[in-house]
C-alpha cells in the first residue's frame, strides 16, 4: 500500500511539475516600442525575469525592436524561457559604433534556457 502510493505522489508531483506556469515579463512592459530602440528594456525585463525564483518567460511580441548590443547574463535564479515572437533587429554596421564583428545579442552563464517562438534575430548581415 505505501509503495502504491508513494508511486501515485510521484506521478501527481511530475504532472504538477510540468503544468507549472513560468511567470511572464513581456519587454513592452519595461518601454519596449516597436520601431524604437528597446535595448534598455529588453535589458531591464531580462534583469527582472533572471532574479525570479520560479521559472519565467521574457516574451518579446509582434513588431520589431531596434537592439544595439546587449548581454543577457546569468546566473539566473531558475529555468528561463526566451520566446521571441517579433523581430529584434540589430543596427546597420557603422550605426553607434557598431563595428562587424561586434557582438551584438549574447546569452552568458544562463543555465537552463529555452528560446521559443517564430520570431526572427535580424542581424542585418
Amino acid at each position: 500500500m505505501g509503495l502504491k502510493l508513494n508511486v501515485t505522489g510521484l506521478v501527481l508531483l511530475v504532472l504538477f511539475a510540468s503544468h507549472a506556469h513560468a511567470q511572464v515579463f513581456d519587454v513592452t512592459a519595461n518601454g519596449a516600442k516597436p520601431g524604437a530602440d528597446s535595448t534598455q528594456a529588453l535589458l531591464a525585463t531580462w534583469k527582472l525575469a533572471c532574479a525570479s525564483a520560479t521559472q519565467s518567460k521574457v516574451v518579446v511580441p509582434k513588431g520589431v525592436f531596434k537592439i544595439s548590443q546587449a548581454t543577457l547574463a546569468g546566473p539566473c535564479k531558475a529555468p528561463i524561457e526566451f520566446n521571441l515572437q517579433g523581430t529584434l533587429q540589430a543596427p546597420q554596421v557603422g550605426a553607434s559604433g557598431f563595428k562587424s564583428g561586434d557582438t551584438w545579442i549574447s546569452f552568458d552563464h544562463v543555465n537552463f534556457l529555452t528560446v521559443s517562438g517564430t520570431g526572427v534575430f535580424d542581424g542585418q548581415g
